[in-house]
């Protein structure tokens, strides 16, 4: 890889992390359109997304520091979970990644199989685009999270 394309895939992370698409979808779809080979390892994707966990850290980095906090935090679980918004979200953090978790041990080589795909990759975001816009038409698009709703999103 050349750093041109470096700089391109780079700049493809950066601008579809934000965005409600996925980014690794789209830096798939780049490596494919540059000619690079996306099979045999991640670790460009790995350096491309950690440069986007610096950047959220620092923007984000009190909001951050409460829900760490929140997250060692385990007594009045009830109360807290109902009241505390930066508690239910640790609560979120870690069922999300409990639930990506499973999936990736029961999956993971399939998975990253078929990620390495374009066409699949392809497919999946327009699935996704098709799920964001059936959003548009909900009644209540901005209905509470629950644990359910939270495993389905990071899914």
């Amino acid at each position: 890889m050349t750093w041109w394309q470096a700089a391109i895939l780079g700049l493809i992370q950066g601008i579809a992390e934000f965005l409600p698409i996925s980014s690794s979808g789209h830096l798939v779809l780049g490596q494919y359109l540059l000619g690079l080979k996306t099979t045999g390892g991640v670790t460009f994707e790995v350096f491309v997304h950690f440069g986007t966990v610096l950047s959220i850290v620092t923007v984000y980095y009190a909001r951050i520091g409460r829900i760490l906090k929140e997250a060692f935090t385990f007594r009045d679980f009830e109360r807290r979970y109902h009241e505390n918004e930066d508690y239910r979200f640790a609560v979120f953090i870690l069922i999300t990644l409990v639930a990506t978790g499973i999936i990736y041990l029961l999956f993971g080589e399939q998975l990253e199989a078929l990620f390495e795909s374009p066409r699949f990759v392809c497919g999946m975001l327009l699935v996704t685009g098709l799920l964001l816009l059936l959003t548009l038409f909900r009644r209540n698009p901005e209905g509470d999270l629950n644990p359910l709703k939270v495993v389905l999103i990071g899914l």
